[in-house]
């Protein structure tokens, strides 16, 4: 049998002692002493350990002071960790399957510990029938409470995930915006240089306006995309006019001009000037120009962050309380692919999105569908290969509303369709999935918004269909 670490003491337990546990509170005195005489007493100091993780679970332990906190993980290798308090039990328990230890237990603070052996359960259950309900609700309180741990981590693994997608999204535009500002620090430095060349060139007024019209009609053109051959020919025609007017810089001009869609038909309806007038003011064109490019860049990499808040703030619903409310569910379809993003490039998928023009909004939890989303597409990612495809569509049937997520991945086995709703169900290794994904999108679909959540699978279509009632449940939920 395996006892408790040899360096401890075994000390006596007294029924007094024993009464202070919840649920042995109400005992007779014959029936608490019995149970001391069952059991040994330790005392733990800070840190010290009562069992290791994987020590047979062989004692139920009875907190008399202190605390005892155990960390580990479970055999789907996620983490364990929960603290018992002074008058909770723990340990191995009547009608329990569990064989050894999911953490080690350590003590925080000086902690006293009864020890009641599992091999008197039969006994002590017969002395005390009454215990037998009582220890049954503890055990499947534990249960409980370590399903909403790690109901709850699984949700703060997916939303780190997310964080860790976001970042890379808010990092391209931020970057891109540190990139422009020091691109147009270094060019704005050359300005009170080149305002001295114009003055010393005697470039005209008259001159000077042209150049202003032609950066106005620049500006106002639409912008082409490029190849690189395309780019690379422009640069050259340009380069090669500008060495013909003996422009000293013009490669660099002509890398900028060709970047704002300046062509050498428009240098060449400029009047001619002399070649010191015409350079400074090719070099005056390029700055303004280059300026403004910049700017627009600037300011289309501020709305590209602007969008992914926003798209945070609809998916979290972070500027509304968790009331049940009307719910558009394109906007928290659209905000939740706008979180994946990062993953659907990364995994190199194809995401195409169906939804019904005057989609109408259902009554629910915003926050909680987004988790559902969230849930049922990053399962569709991770079921594909890259070139894989994805199909989100939303479309109203009568009195409710279908949403669907569609891939064309290798499909789940019909044995595996019958218990994939179920808690800690997974097809993914050891340590990548806790099995809770599509327990709790279940249960915010049925449960909480009085809906459906059914899978059709086979072979390179598997189907998730999520229905919910367009007034949600007949009772709104608590």
């Amino acid at each position: 049998m395996n006892t408790p670490p040899s360096e401890l003491q075994a000390e006596p337990v007294t029924a007094a002692e024993l009464r202070a546990i919840a649920a042995l509170a109400d005992l007779s005195e014959p029936d608490l002493a019995w149970i001391a005489g069952q059991c040994s007493a330790y005392t733990l100091e800070e840190g010290q350990a009562l069992f290791q993780q994987h020590d047979p679970a062989e004692h139920m332990h009875f907190l008399l002071e202190g605390e005892l906190e155990v960390c580990g993980s479970d055999p789907e290798g996620q983490p364990v960790a929960y603290r018992v308090r002074q008058g909770e039990v723990s340990g191995q328990l009547p009608h329990s399957r569990m064989t050894e230890f999911s953490g080690s237990g350590r003590a925080v603070g000086r902690t006293r510990i009864a020890v009641f052996p599992a091999a008197r359960f039969t006994d002590l259950l017969q002395r005390v029938p009454v215990l037998e309900s009582r220890l049954v609700a503890v055990m499947t309180g534990r249960v409980r409470e370590q399903t909403r741990a790690q109901e709850q981590q699984a949700r703060m693994l997916a939303l780190g995930r997310l964080a860790a997608g976001l970042a890379h999204e808010l990092n391209n535009p931020a970057s891109a915006i540190r990139r422009t500002a020091a691109d147009l620090r270094a060019r704005l430095r050359t300005l009170p240089e080149l305002v001295a060349a114009l003055c010393e060139a005697g470039v005209s007024r008259t001159h000077l306006q042209q150049l202003e019209a032609l950066s106005e009609q620049v500006r106002q053109r639409p912008s082409r995309p490029l190849g690189t051959l395309e780019r690379s020919e422009l640069e050259d025609t340009l380069s090669d006019r500008l060495e013909d007017w003996g422009v000293a810089c013009g490669a660099e001009l002509a890398d900028t001009f060709v970047d704002v869609g300046l062509s050498v038909q428009d240098l060449e309806a400029l009047p001619a000037e002399t070649a010191e007038a015409r350079e400074v003011g090719l070099r005056w064109l390029a700055l303004t120009l280059a300026a403004d490019k910049a700017l627009e860049d600037v300011d289309q990499s501020s709305e590209r962050i602007a969008r992914l808040i926003g798209s945070v703030k609809t998916y979290s619903h972070m500027d509304r309380a968790a009331t049940f409310e009307e719910v558009d569910l394109r906007a928290g379809l659209e905000s939740t692919l706008t979180m994946l993003a990062h993953k659907v490039r990364e995994r190199g998928v194809t995401v195409r999105t169906e939804y019904e023009p005057d989609l109408p909004p259902v009554r629910g939890f915003g926050g909680e569908l987004n988790q559902v989303w969230t849930n049922l597409i990053d399962n569709a990612l991770d079921a594909l290969e890259p070139g894989g495809r994805i199909r989100v569509t939303a479309r109203r049937h009568g009195e409710q509303v279908a949403v669907t997520v569609e891939d064309n991945g290798p499909g789940i086995a019909p044995e595996v369709q019958q218990c994939i709703f179920e808690p800690f169900f997974t097809t993914k290794p050891v340590g990548q999935g806790s099995g809770l994904g599509l327990d709790i999108s279940h249960s915010i679909v049925t449960r909480r918004h009085g809906g459906s959540l059914q899978v059709d699978s086979r072979p390179g279509r598997t189907v998730f269909t999520v229905l919910l009632p367009l007034r949600g449940p007949q009772e709104a939920p608590a």
